[in-house]
C-alpha cells in the first residue's frame, strides 16, 4: 500500500461529513428542547409563588431546577459550538483529501511532474494526518460535552421527581405543580435518549 493510499485509510476512522451534519441537526434539536426545560422551570417557580406558603417545598426544588436548567442550556450551547467545528474541521478534510487524490493521479500519469507532485503529496499527506488527528481530538471533546450534559440531565431529572412529590401538598395548585413536574421530567428524559444515541454514533456502538 502506498503512502498516500495509508492516509487515506487512516482518515476513513473519522466519521464522514453526512455523519457528522446528521448529529449537528440533533444537537441542534436538544439545544431547542432545553431552553424549553428553562422555560418550565420558570412556569414551576411562578405556579409555586402563587400557591403560597402550601407549596413552599415546591417553591424551593422548582428554584433549584431553575439553576440545572441554567447549566443544562450552557451545556448545550457548548455542545453546538464542539459540533460546529467539527463540522468545519472534516469539510475541510474532505476537501483536502479529495485534492490529494487529485495529485496521486496526476502523480501515477506524468513521469516529468512525479518528483514535484511527489513533495506536494508528502505535504499533503502531513496536513491530512494533522487534520484527522485534531478531528480525533474534537470528537474526544464533543464525546466528554456529551457526558457532562448528560449528568446535568440525571440530576435534573432527580429534582423534577422530587418537585412532583413536593407538588402533593401544592393545596389547591397541586394539580398544576404536578403537570410542570412531570413536563419537565419528560423533556429531559427526552434529551437523555438524544444524548446517549449521539453517544453510541460516536464510539461507533448505534446502530
Amino acid at each position: 500500500m502506498e503512502a498516500g493510499e495509508v492516509i487515506m485509510e487512516r482518515t476513513r476512522a473519522h466519521p464522514d461529513f453526512h455523519a457528522v451534519v446528521l448529529l449537528n441537526q440533533e444537537i441542534r434539536k436538544i439545544v431547542g428542547i432545553a431552553g424549553g426545560v428553562y422555560l418550565s422551570a420558570m412556569n414551576a417557580m411562578l405556579i409555586a409563588k402563587r400557591a403560597g406558603d402550601s407549596a413552599r417545598g415546591f417553591s424551593v426544588v422548582s428554584r433549584e431546577l431553575q439553576r440545572f436548567s441554567n447549566r443544562l442550556q450552557d451545556a448545550m450551547h457548548l455542545l453546538n459550538t464542539r459540533i460546529f467545528r467539527l463540522l468545519m474541521q472534516v469539510a475541510e478534510l474532505k476537501k483536502r483529501e479529495r485534492m490529494h487524490g487529485h495529485h496521486i493521479r496526476a502523480a501515477r500519469a506524468g513521469e516529468r511532474a512525479r518528483d514535484h507532485l511527489g513533495r506536494l503529496l508528502a505535504d499533503q499527506e502531513a496536513e491530512i494526518g494533522q487534520a484527522g488527528a485534531e478531528i480525533g481530538e474534537a470528537v474526544s471533546r464533543l464525546m466528554t460535552e456529551i457526558e457532562r450534559a448528560g449528568t446535568l440531565c440525571e440530576m435534573s431529572i432527580a429534582l423534577s421527581r422530587a418537585a412532583k412529590i413536593e407538588a402533593v401538598y401544592g393545596g389547591e395548585r397541586a394539580t398544576a405543580l404536578r403537570q410542570v413536574a412531570e413536563g419537565v421530567e419528560t423533556t429531559i428524559a427526552e434529551i437523555i435518549t438524544t444524548l446517549k444515541g449521539l453517544n453510541e454514533r460516536l464510539t461507533g456502538t448505534g446502530t
